[in-house]
């Protein structure tokens, strides 16, 4: 299938190769302890695989400099969770969602790399432990309100699939899509956003949104963003650029990329992508989304760490702030102690109340 611009088969959805069901249940003591109860749905899960030929994937040259003869149009790897009609059925596992990294470039040669198996075996002891999700169930019937969850840097798809799973419970279909710049892809596809950031990654993600409204899956009176770090980046930018979205969630997202680049703990990343800052300030301005804030229209949540030293909590509170100023609904919610990446389960269990009570009051 060939595509002009990214497009989502979603009333057609393949099940990913090398990814199913465990077919042990999880014991009760195996259990995944989730912090919050499940919504009223069941939750389903279907994962996309499909390739866009418009677009390359591999550089077009080897680590040798020869050019390269593999495949080279772009894998895409999508996760849909959404509610559904049945309660009971085989549950995905922890370990089963580990699969996903084996296909995520490789649909039909599925592997792993060294630098991920690591990873895995760190999660041993968590691997057997039961998620909601059950795969490829059969949706719930009705039309339900879509959260496009935008995926970080560094990370895998389904970073943060407890979330996803909870707010399908409660209802939502929640769409992770993957546009350039995540880096489940390796470093080629996570540089294909240059210096533009929320260029084409935006684009790859409101085409997403289109597909699911044209097939009526999703209400586009009803749509939601959010992430975190880069997602958060995603999500300050989607309404700093239209009123698509009438609620987001701007998760420890680097909304200004001058002072991002000088405080941040890693200041070799963002000047991979731009170059100094002297140098390429013009560059750096356009990707700041709180240059921009008389813009928005969308009630905006900020969740911070105080103690994020990779995208400090000034950022945070200067997009905040910006928006109080000039009258724009937002809340911004502080957490002690969290460095970028939370650490402590009440934290934790008072972001999923907060995200779901956000989307539930706007959406």
């Amino acid at each position: 299938m060939k595509f002009c611009r990214l497009r989502f088969c979603i009333l057609s959805l393949a099940l990913a190769h090398g990814l199913t069901a465990s077919s042990q249940q999880p014991t009760a003591d195996q259990l995944f302890h989730f912090a919050e109860q499940p919504g009223p749905h069941a939750v389903g899960l279907k994962v996309v695989n499909q390739y866009d030929y418009s677009r390359t994937f591999l550089s077009v040259t080897n680590d040798l400099g020869k050019p390269t003869t593999s495949e080279r149009a772009r894998p895409i790897q999508t996760l849909i969770w959404y509610p559904a009609s049945v309660s009971s059925g085989t549950r995905l596992t922890v370990g089963d969602y580990t699969q996903l990294l084996s296909t995520e470039t490789n649909f039909d040669k599925p592997q792993i790399s060294s630098d991920w198996q690591g990873w895995i075996k760190g999660m041993a002891p968590t691997l057997k432990d039961g998620m909601r999700a059950m795969l490829g169930v059969a949706p719930a019937a009705g039309r339900f309100p879509v959260v496009i969850y935008a995926p970080s840097f560094g990370a895998m798809s389904w970073e943060n699939a407890d979330l996803c799973e909870y707010l399908a419970s409660h209802g939502y279909v929640v769409l992770l899509p993957n546009p350039r710049g995540s880096d489940g892809q390796g470093t080629d596809f996570a540089r294909a956003v240059g210096n533009d950031w929320g260029g084409m990654d935006y684009q790859d993600i409101l085409d997403g949104v289109d597909s699911l409204v044209a097939r009526k899956i999703a209400d586009p009176a009803r749509l939601g963003i959010g992430g975190w770090s880069y997602g958060g980046f995603m999500a300050a930018w989607a309404v700093t650029h239209g009123d698509r979205f009438k609620a987001a969630i701007v998760g420890a997202g680097p909304t200004d990329m001058v002072p991002f680049a000088r405080i941040t703990d890693t200041p070799d990343f963002p000047l991979g992508y731009y170059g100094d800052v002297p140098g390429h300030l013009a560059d750096y301005d356009r990707s700041s989304s709180a240059r921009i804030l008389d813009k928005v229209t969308t009630p905006v949540l900020v969740l911070h760490g105080e103690q994020d030293t990779r995208v400090p909590i000034t950022l945070g509170l200067e997009f905040y702030r910006g928006l109080k100023m000039l009258g724009k609904p937002a809340e911004m919610i502080r957490y002690p102690r969290e460095p970028h990446w939370f650490h402590e389960p009440a934290h934790q269990e008072d972001i999923q109340r907060r995200v779901l009570a956000w989307f539930d009051s706007h959406l």
